[in-house]
Formats: structure tokens, C-alpha cells, sequence
């Protein structure tokens, strides 16, 4: 029996990991889709599989598609692990994939040890999808990787801008600017940084769908795929793999195996970081090559610009770049996709007034007036988010399921006690309240209430998401009934009320059948004065 069959069949007898094996099916689909190339090498590749935090259904068809596509290219034998005193010892290894794992997965100092040792030492390292979300306790697995996890916002059909079509490790997309793709995506938190990483694809800007609670990053950096070195190692990582058909994506699989590769040692490739390749440009010439750009200088051109960008993000004086980004979008001799870039890009800068202020003339613009309104009320979107809640549950209706507590009444509809604070602390910015961190459970409802204070008439919009259904009061009366099965998105649904002189009630039903149980409301005056003269409150 080879390596490889003796490390699957341990992922199915032995492992922490629970996952079922991969169905007939499902290797037929990998078997069509993996890249037809000869490239022998004799490398050994551990794949480690183990979890102790969430187990990833995809991990056994990943692992046997990784497997598979080493026998087929003759690039690497693979050994299939899920107990983690193999890292003991890791000299018969010349790269370790951690295939989404999760959790602390061994806290042995000299097993820590080894894998430091054995990266610093030439060896190489590869992380797929949940890799970045483990060993939160071990700073120098961050370190090496490049980065953490930070939440999933999108699962979904995504554009993925492929930032260096021409780098050996992007040849699967074959020159594309662009892939799209359905997957769960993450965003990243320190230590992940372009002055460490050499960030190869991320979510495209033009295409983010910022209706997503959770969203974390200031800077509207979500990379997707990365490689960088430590000391003599080299590391590959990539978000794609939590879904089980990215492992017969063949354009995926081949990114997987370049990437492998070029851990192992065996493609050779720049991983000098983003910003030491890239960065060093004033805001005065990126705002010269951005007036005078044109397609056919090639987006290479704009890489620099760029990392320029993100630098002035991250900087104490953002005005410099704000002013020229500003400059750009109302410039009408500039290329269309020049005022478009900077449009996407003054989303994350701050003093939202300047920005408004700048963005205002191009609000009647037929091709970039709705643009540039989607900037205003992104800079503007923490502005009237309710924070300020009392909350009642959950309850719960015997043989009555999520969708059928709509109808059900409870007793904050019957006006009866149960309301307690909730901390602001338990409301996730902008402004989301996940009823499954607070009370978890399925086939339940829960109900939030505010008391909104106003010195006079107001023509106001309240703008609500909610997972799963919702029901609306203002002031004693329905203004809006959503009774749906959906996951939560800022915003969706909007109603127009008027806060009367004085006190105003909003009370929330939100119901829950399964997955994620989440709410939010926000409060949008329609007279353009902001919430000058309005309060909020948990109660009266």
C-alpha cells in the first residue's frame, strides 16, 4: 500500500475530522477537471486534515483531489494525515498543506517547533481556505501564513480580480483580468498586510457586494490568494476550498497545483510583498499616471497607483490621496475606468464630509451618478444604525417551525414584560444583533425594541435586514412584514414612517428556522439633515 492510500485511509479511521469520504461522483468530477501535465518531482507532501474547531464537509474530496492530482502530474507524492504528532517530526516532508483546518490543533511547544524549524529550514508551507483560521494562540503560525481569518461575508457568486495575470503562480486563468467563482470568501486580520505578502488576487473592487453584515476591513483590501517567503521557505495560501466542487474546478485545481508547486520549490516565482514590489509613489504622480492613463498602457501601469492607495489608507494623513482620488473622479478628460477606480477606492477613506463634498457634483452624472451616490452612503453607513436596543426571548411555539411563528403571538405582542438591555457590546458594526451568539437555537423567535426621541416632525426611512423573517411595528401599528426564510443583508427592506414631536416606538419580531439569526435597522432621514434632533433609547 503507497503513502498516499495508507494517509487517506488514516483520514477515515483515525482523524479528528468527521467529514464523510468522497462519493464516486464526486472523484469522477475531480479526475475530468485535473491538469493534464507531466511534471516529475520527487516530493513528498504532507496533507494535515485535522480540525478541532468546525469541520469542513469538502476536506475528504480536497484531500483526495490534492492526492490525486500529485499521482497524475507526477509533482508530489501525498500523504494523507489527521493526527498531529506527525508533527513531530517533519524531515520525510518537503511541504505541509493544511487543508482547512481549524482550531487549536496541538499545543506541544517542540511540535511548534518542528514546523517553524521546517519552513525557516527551505521547506514549504500551503494553506487552503480554513488554514488561516486556526493556532489563533500561536502567533508565529499567523506570522508564517500571512494572516488570520476574520469572517466569511460573502458566500456566493463572487468577481475575483486576478492582480498579476503574467505571475507563474495565476497561470490557471490564463491572461483573464477576472474569475468568477462561488465560494465562501474571507476577509484577513493582522498579521495579514501587503508589506508582508505578495497578494496575487482578491475580491474585485468593482463587484463587492458591501450589503453583507460583518464586513471588518477599513481599507476594502480583501485578498483571496497569496504567496510569500520566511527565511528559506516559501508559503502559498488561498481562501478558495470550502465548497466541495472548487475541487473540480479545474481552473482552481491548477492554481492549487502552481501554488503547490512553487512552495515545494519546484516553480519559481517573485514573492518579493505588494508594497516592497509596488509601493514608494507620491500622491501627486499617482494622480499624473491616473489623468493620463489610458487602456492601452495596460492595468500594470495602475499597480503602483494602487499600492500608493492602500499605503494612504493605512497612514496618518489620508488628505494628500483623498484630494487627488477626488480630482480623478471629476475629471471628464480622464478615461471612464481611471474615475471609476478612484471612485471605488475614496469608498474607505475618511472625513465622510470632504468626500461628500467632492463626490456631490458628479450625483447627475448619467454613468457615474449612481457610483458616486453608492460612495456617499457607503461613507455614510454607520449614521443612524440602531444600537441602542431592549431585546425579549427567544420563544418558542410547540410543533410550530421558524416559519410558522410569524403568525404566533408572544407576549411583547401582547404587551406583557420579558424586556431586558442589551449590551452594546453584543451589536456587531454597523449595527447587527445575531440573536445566535445571544440565545442560539432553531424554530424560535426573538423581538428588539428602541425608543426614538424626535424635537419635531421627521420624515424618516428605516432601512431593515433580518434572518430570517421580520416584523416591523412603529408605533403600535405594522409597517412592514417580511415572513421569509433568507440570510441577513443591511438594508433590504425599507419602509417610510414619520416620527411624530417626542417619543416613537420600533418593535422587531425576527424569526428563526435554521442558519444564521441576525437583525439590523437603521434610521435614514429623508430631509438630508442627518439625525440632528433625534435620540435613541432601549426604553421609555
Amino acid at each position: 500500500m503507497t503513502m498516499a492510500r495508507i494517509g487517506l485511509l488514516l483520514l477515515w479511521v483515525v482523524g479528528i475530522s468527521v467529514a464523510a469520504p468522497p462519493s464516486e461522483e464526486e472523484r469522477a468530477r475531480v479526475e475530468a477537471a485535473l491538469p493534464a501535465q507531466n511534471l516529475p518531482a520527487e516530493r513528498h507532501l504532507l496533507i494535515f486534515t485535522g480540525c478541532r474547531g468546525y469541520v469542513h464537509e469538502s476536506i475528504p474530496i480536497g484531500a483526495w483531489a490534492i492526492t490525486r492530482m500529485g499521482e497524475v502530474t507526477g509533482a508530489w507524492q501525498a500523504e494523507v494525515r489527521d493526527d498531529p504528532a506527525v508533527f513531530s517530526d517533519l524531515s520525510g516532508y518537503d511541504g505541509v498543506l493544511m487543508l482547512s483546518t481549524t482550531g487549536t490543533l496541538f499545543t506541544e511547544a517542540a511540535w511548534q517547533d518542528e514546523l517553524v524549524r521546517f519552513v525557516e529550514g527551505g521547506g514549504g508551507l500551503v494553506g487552503i481556505h480554513a488554514a488561516a483560521d486556526c493556532f489563533y494562540d500561536w502567533p508565529a503560525y499567523g506570522d508564517m501564513l500571512g494572516g488570520w481569518f476574520d469572517g466569511h461575508p460573502w458566500h456566493q457568486e463572487v468577481e475575483i480580480e486576478i492582480e498579476e495575470p503574467e505571475h507563474p503562480v495565476m497561470q490557471a486563468f490564463a491572461g483573464a483580468d477576472t474569475f468568477e467563482v462561488t465560494d465562501e470568501i474571507y476577509q484577513f486580520r493582522d498579521p495579514y498586510s501587503r508589506g508582508r505578502n505578495r497578494v496575487l488576487a482578491r475580491l474585485a473592487p468593482w463587484a463587492l457586494d458591501l450589503s453583507r453584515a460583518g464586513i471588518r476591513r477599513s481599507d476594502g483590501d480583501f485578498a483571496v490568494s497569496w504567496v510569500r517567503r520566511q527565511g528559506r521557505g516559501r508559503i502559498f495560501y488561498t481562501s478558495l476550498g470550502h465548497r466541495s466542487e472548487i475541487y473540480w474546478n479545474p481552473v482552481v485545481l491548477r492554481h492549487y497545483a502552481d501554488g503547490i508547486r512553487f512552495a515545494l520549490g519546484d516553480l519559481e516565482a517573485d514573492s518579493v510583498s505588494s508594497a516592497a514590489r509596488y509601493g514608494g509613489m507620491s500622491a501627486d504622480d499617482a494622480a499624473e499616471t491616473l489623468h493620463g492613463w489610458s487602456p492601452e498602457d495596460g492595468r500594470a501601469v495602475l499597480r503602483p497607483v494602487e499600492e500608493a492607495i492602500r499605503t494612504a489608507l493605512h497612514g496618518d494623513d489620508q488628505a494628500p490621496m483623498r484630494a487627488a482620488l477626488l480630482a480623478v473622479a471629476n475629471d471628464e478628460e480622464a478615461h471612464l475606468d481611471v474615475r471609476r477606480l478612484a471612485l471605488y477606492r475614496l469608498r474607505w477613506f475618511d472625513d465622510a464630509a470632504a468626500v461628500s463634498a467632492g463626490l456631490r457634483p458628479l450625483l447627475a452624472d448619467t454613468i457615474l451618478g449612481e457610483t458616486a451616490h453608492d460612495v456617499i452612503a457607503w461613507q455614510q453607513r454607520g449614521i443612524g444604525f440602531v444600537t441602542t436596543w431592549s431585546i425579549a426571548g427567544p420563544y418558542e411555539s410547540e410543533g410550530v417551525t421558524g416559519a410558522g411563528l410569524m403568525s404566533v403571538r408572544f407576549g411583547p405582542e401582547e404587551m406583557t414584560g420579558g424586556w431586558q438591555p442589551l449590551d452594546e457590546g453584543m451589536v456587531d458594526p454597523p449595527g447587527v444583533v445575531d440573536f445566535g451568539r445571544i440565545f442560539g437555537g432553531e424554530n424560535r423567535c426573538a423581538y428588539l425594541r428602541t425608543v426614538i426621541r424626535s424635537k419635531s416632525v421627521r420624515s424618516v426611512e428605516l432601512r431593515v435586514g433580518s434572518d430570517d423573517g421580520c416584523r416591523v411595528w412603529f408605533n403600535g401599528n405594522t409597517v412592514l412584514m417580511r415572513d421569509v426564510q433568507r440570510g441577513h443583508r443591511l438594508e433590504e427592506d425599507r419602509v417610510e414612517i414619520v416620527l411624530k414631536p417626542g417619543v416613537n416606538m420600533v418593535m422587531m419580531k425576527v424569526t428563526q428556522g435554521g442558519g444564521g439569526w441576525q437583525a439590523s435597522c437603521r434610521v435614514v432621514p429623508m430631509d438630508g439633515r442627518g439625525l440632528e434632533g433625534i435620540e435613541f433609547a432601549p426604553s421609555l
